[in-house]
């Protein structure tokens, strides 16, 4: 691991560093209670609280505030494997969700997909071909149980 990735995970991993970010760029992380509760190169854990800020009339979490806490589990791993390796545009280019049990309590988004990444960014580099990357987020309630899954397609170009 570089030190620059070594530095942006600690970073990431601030509740302060990273709470000013998320006021200036993601204002709706702070609104919906979104944090991050672990990252390493291969795997990012994001949790997002059931309250009156993610609830919708039905009395379950809101869609949009699972797939902001999933989507960013799995950006943090793209941004954190650009890290000292030039410059780099990602953009969301696909989005697939399925759910089990209704959330009504604190859901952890977990993705797994570090080292897949940096294979395909490696390749990226050796090629100068941009590509895609399907990354899975999971979140699991306070039970263990599967609340939703979401397949976020990101695509990737070195600049």
């Amino acid at each position: 691991m570089n030190s620059e990735k070594k530095k942006y995970l600690e970073n990431i991993s601030n509740r302060w560093k990273i709470s000013l970010f998320f006021l200036s760029k993601l204002p709706s992380a702070i609104f919906w209670g979104i944090r991050i509760k672990s990252v390493s190169a291969l795997k990012s854990e994001v949790t997002i609280p059931y309250g009156w800020r993610t609830r919708n009339p039905f009395k379950s979490m809101y869609f949009a505030a699972q797939a902001g806490a999933a989507e960013m589990a799995t950006g943090i791993l793209v941004q954190a494997s650009f890290q000292g390796r030039g410059k780099w545009s990602m953009y969301v280019t696909g989005f697939r969700a399925e759910y089990g049990v209704t959330a009504k309590s604190l859901i952890t988004f977990t993705c797994k997909e570090g080292a897949r990444l940096e294979e395909l960014i490696s390749k990226i580099e050796k090629t100068g071909m941009p590509d895609d990357i399907i990354m899975e987020s999971t979140g699991i309630n306070k039970a263990g149980e599967m609340v939703s899954k979401f397949f976020i397609t990101w695509s990737l170009k070195k600049k």
